[in-house]
């Protein structure tokens, strides 16, 4: 779902998780040397829209060694892994650097900064491909070896992570890769207050977090309109843990659920849907306020392929008209 990808990729848009994905997961003797109170953000209008098929891109700034390094993060959306992902990888870094030599007016035998490339694999298997570009590229003989390119990215395989691995680590981030991995329910509500303590100091960043988990129940769960009373993270945990038994009885993988009884399986298709009705509209009042009356008779005849579409068109609506208008 788009509104899902959009809130996981609006995650990585705070600094302090930037700082968390190199610290703890590149954990490479260079990131000690980063000034990460220089952490900026920076334009990525130098990749077309078209180029963005399967992922999503974001690029950072920070200081090392008195020179900018440039961190370009890459995140696949797709539960399958692109196997010319070096490809990708390598036309992204020429087109910043060719951004960087018309907007810094670089002069003959300036440097070009430094870019760590960086793939976030969110796929429940892990990847397998090469991440070199050089291992895509066929060698005839030696003298043509010697010309093929070679670029590295560095991969993290989210799902891949034990999970005490990630406890261990016990951050923002590892706490997201851990609500990301398939587990028991009850499971989830103790990282979900774990998130909360970690993120509590923030504000900004506990809204994006809520945002992502919001989408995550409404994805997941058999009844994710039971949460619409909570207010932040914790009141979800507390709710999550306190009532599983009378919302919920299986965290929902991949969209299925097994050993259910058909007639039973119909209402509660009937009651997530209206679940979802209850979903969307509070997401709609947090983002235009009150509504309109012709709102509540659109969502109440909806079937639930245009609640999906209404829920991903959300993130992208400049006013409520927009989030209506037809597919």
């Amino acid at each position: 779902m788009k509104a899902h990808d959009a809130s996981y990729k609006a995650i990585f848009t705070h600094p302090e998780i930037i700082q968390q994905l190199l610290q703890d997961f590149v954990k490479q003797d260079w990131v000690k040397e980063l000034d990460f109170s220089t952490l900026e953000k920076t334009n990525d209008h130098y990749v077309s829209e078209d180029l963005r098929e399967r992922f999503d891109d974001m690029v950072w700034k920070v200081r090392w060694q008195q020179q900018d390094l440039y961190v370009y993060l890459l995140i696949e959306f797709q539960s399958e892994a692109d196997y010319f992902m070096p490809v990708r990888m390598m036309t992204y870094i020429g087109l910043l650097y060719q951004d960087l030599i018309k907007s810094q007016h670089l002069k003959t035998h300036d440097k070009l900064p430094p870019v760590m490339p960086i793939v976030l694999h969110r796929g429940q298997k892990a990847w397998k491909y090469p991440l070199n570009i050089n291992e895509l590229i066929a060698k005839p003989n030696e003298i043509l070896a010697h010309y093929c390119p070679t670029l590295s990215f560095f991969l993290i395989d989210e799902c891949q992570y034990p999970q005490e691995t990630l406890m261990a680590i016990d951050n923002a981030l590892a706490t997201l890769f851990q609500l990301e991995q398939p587990s028991e329910i009850l499971v989830k509500a103790k990282q979900v207050a774990r998130l909360f303590l970690l993120v509590k100091h923030a504000p900004a960043l506990e809204r994006v977090f809520r945002v992502w988990v919001d989408h995550i129940l409404a994805m997941r769960l058999e009844n994710p309109a039971a949460f619409k009373a909570a207010t932040n993270l914790e009141e979800i945990a507390i709710m999550l843990e306190e009532c599983v038994d009378s919302w919920v009885t299986q965290w929902r993988n991949d969209g299925i659920f097994q050993g259910r009884q058909e007639g039973l399986q119909k209402g509660r298709q009937e009651g997530r849907q209206e679940g979802e009705v209850l979903v969307l509209k509070k997401l709609l009042r947090k983002r235009f306020g009150n509504l309109p009356s012709w709102v509540d008779d659109k969502l109440g005849k909806a079937c639930a392929d245009e609640l999906e579409f209404w829920v991903e068109a959300i993130l992208d609506a400049k006013t409520l008209d927009e989030v209506f208008l037809p597919r």
